[in-house]
């Protein structure tokens, strides 16, 4: 009988864990994960100088309407051995609203993640139903971003 009250106490803290590798910090989301491999096998286009801008990615279904246009944010890699860091901060998204009202235009601006992610009050991150794919929706486009490739050796010499 302990048991099965211990098991119904933390039932539903293990049902609500964290399946991703955001976190508040001072008012800000951070996302920080740790890759096995060489920061040097890193290739993406978009990634230059410690910022990406105006990246467009597949929408995922369930999330909030304002990541449906591109996304913007800076990053940082720390190096150690055969493994890296990388850190990501400010994370906005490009929103383009059109407007009718007699006239018919797109009025673009950015909304920063923060807004809409963080429990101000608690300094901590939102956990409801959309948040959580919010978070893994950006979990797996940052890992597939950041996550080494391997290059091929092609022989030309044979």
């Amino acid at each position: 009988m302990k048991n099965l009250l211990l098991i119904l106490i933390f039932l539903p803290e293990i049902a609500v864990s964290q399946e991703h590798s955001f976190k508040a910090v001072d008012r800000y989301v951070i996302w920080q994960k740790v890759f096995e491999g060489l920061a040097d096998q890193i290739h993406h286009p978009k990634l230059k100088d410690g910022s990406v801008s105006k990246l467009s990615f597949r929408h995922c279904p369930g999330t909030s309407i304002f990541m449906r246009d591109d996304i913007s944010f800076e990053y940082q890699i720390e190096k150690k051995e055969d493994r890296f860091r990388v850190t990501i901060k400010n994370i906005s998204f490009e929103n383009s609203v059109q407007i009718s009202l007699g006239n018919v235009f797109t009025d673009s601006k950015s909304t920063n993640f923060e807004d809409y992610a963080i429990r101000h009050r608690k300094n901590e991150l939102r956990d409801g139903f959309t948040h959580q794919k919010n978070y893994k929706c950006l979990e797996e486009l940052f890992t597939k971003i950041f996550t080494p490739k391997e290059t091929t050796i092609s022989n030309d010499d044979w």
